[in-house]
């Protein structure tokens, strides 16, 4: 079942898009509004996954790991905080 489609687009384009983009739409056998639509769509969530990925290099990658899977003891300020977190007191409000 499709999702109701509330919101809208407008934008103007040439000519020569426009047609492309209709041409595009009739080889994929789907409206144009629908072809627009998952295009713009697919775009979207790769710069959007790009944006958000980090690459790093596999030496840096291994000590991220590594740090991750032996982290130091926590501190003693550390401990204490944890316990406050934990007390009913923590709760109370000064």
């Amino acid at each position: 079942m499709n999702a109701v489609r509330k919101e809208r687009f407008e934008f103007r384009l040439p000519e020569a898009a426009k047609r492309r983009i209709e041409e595009a739409a009739v080889i994929s056998k789907v409206s144009v509004s629908q072809f627009v639509m998952e295009s713009a769509t697919f775009r979207a969530e790769t710069v959007i996954n790009e944006h958000r990925r980090l690459i790093v290099e596999e030496d840096v990658w291994e000590q991220v790991m590594a740090a991750l899977e032996r982290p130091p003891a926590p501190t003693q300020s550390m401990c204490k905080a944890f316990e406050r977190y934990n007390s009913e007191e923590s709760w109370i409000c000064d």
